[in-house]
């Protein structure tokens, strides 16, 4: 593994912005996924028991199952709920493997591709996964209040501090990576 930095293997100030811009952006997206699933498990449960019908989440993998109800009812396009899947998937790997995330970020560049796996790289950070899952988060609860019964929840009350904290600090990184890369570029030519 080649080393590239003559000061040692310490992240530089640009790379310290980027992983810390990272880390806030991955805390808002398992919040949001969290109460997200949350909030369309308990819509479909509370519906069925105001209806008088059986659960129709019995035991294995519920948030499937109550997703697959959103479809039939018209809340949740097929093209939706694969972008549903794909929102589960990363938030998946903010849980277990958010290493494979910030892989590509750091002293040790060709990491990454010495622990490829099945040629794929394990590099998986997508910068517009936040955006995504709050447009994803507004139309479910906008949807889902048509059709289904809503559970009122304190959680996003709990979290209203740190989230407007993250969004503004989210804002303010972005402007400083910003300026660090327009000097670099201009540094470099």
């Amino acid at each position: 593994m080649k080393q590239h930095r003559p000061h040692g293997p310490a992240p530089t100030a640009l790379e310290a912005n980027v992983l810390k811009l990272m880390a806030l952006e991955m805390i808002l997206f398992v919040f949001y996924m969290e109460d997200l699933r949350r909030f369309i498990i308990k819509a479909v449960t509370l519906t069925y028991q105001f209806q008088q019908q059986p659960a129709p989440l019995p035991a294995g993998d519920i948030l499937k199952k109550a997703t697959r109800t959103l479809l039939d009812a018209g809340v949740l396009s097929k093209d939706q709920r694969t972008e549903f899947n794909k929102l589960i998937a990363y938030r998946n790997i903010i849980g277990h493997e958010h290493h494979f995330l910030t892989v590509d970020v750091g002293a040790y560049a060709d990491l990454a591709e010495m622990i490829a796996i099945k040629g794929k790289s394990p590099s998986g950070y997508d910068g517009t996964m936040l955006d995504r899952v709050i447009k994803m988060r507004k139309h479910l609860h906008e949807a889902v209040a048509k059709k289904f019964i809503m559970e009122l929840s304190f959680d996003s009350l709990m979290f209203e501090a740190a989230e407007k904290t993250y969004l503004n600090e989210i804002k303010r990184l972005k402007s400083e990576i910003s300026s660090q890369i327009k000097e670099l570029t201009q540094h470099a030519s």
